[in-house]
């Protein structure tokens, strides 16, 4: 089979971000070895801040909804559940990325 490379240009500032998110995850990698209760809890709050931050975000966006806002329109409802659905899956996927064997 025949495949076509794909080039991927990058700028000086894209490869900084991406050196110094590798970095990152190198240090959270060795800190987890090191210290994996530490790790544990410290997901297991972020995973709850997620969550929080996701229901209170549904909330405002209901009561700016039931308020009416300036004016009823279907694209505020498209917008508003879209950003809902947006924090619900963000929150979701924090949950199944955690290894559950114990």
């Amino acid at each position: 089979m025949y495949y076509e490379s794909i080039e991927i240009s990058m700028d000086e500032a894209i490869r900084k971000r991406l050196r110094i998110t590798g970095v990152v995850l190198l240090l959270i990698g060795a800190l987890g070895i090191l210290l994996p209760q530490v790790v544990s809890v410290t997901l297991s709050l972020l995973i709850a801040a997620l969550l929080i931050l996701a229901g209170l975000a549904s909330l405002a966006l209901a009561v700016i909804f039931i308020a009416g806002w300036p004016f009823n329109s279907l694209w505020l409802v498209g917008l508003l559940v879209g950003i809902s659905l947006l924090f619900d899956g963000i929150a979701l996927l924090m949950l199944t990325g955690r290894d559950r064997t114990e």
